[in-house]
């Protein structure tokens, strides 16, 4: 009877024990690697703050990434435009 526990508890020792074992799936970290370094880094990170007199909140940040995306947006509107007229033939009559 205690020889049947004894390999009962053993058994169960080792499944629980088996994650331990598992060395880390190298496949997955290489692709996820890959991956996250094929995604341009673009992301605009402002500090948040939640004190009681909070120079930042989400609101404010919100509203300051809409103003840097859209200084950027115009600014690249403007190259674009200063590019085609430098590079377009005006028509004389």
């Amino acid at each position: 009877m205690k020889k049947h526990h004894l390999v009962a508890i053993s058994t169960l020792s080792l499944i629980v024990a088996m994650p331990a074992f598992a060395g880390p799936n190298w496949d997955v970290i290489r692709s996820d690697e890959q991956h996250a370094s094929q995604e341009p880094d673009n992301q605009i990170i402002l500090p948040l703050d939640h004190g009681p007199r909070a120079l930042s909140t989400p609101w404010v940040n919100k509203q300051e990434q809409f103003e840097i995306v859209s200084h950027e947006q115009k600014a690249q509107s403007v190259r674009v435009a200063a590019h085609a007229a430098k590079h377009t033939k005006t028509r004389t009559q």
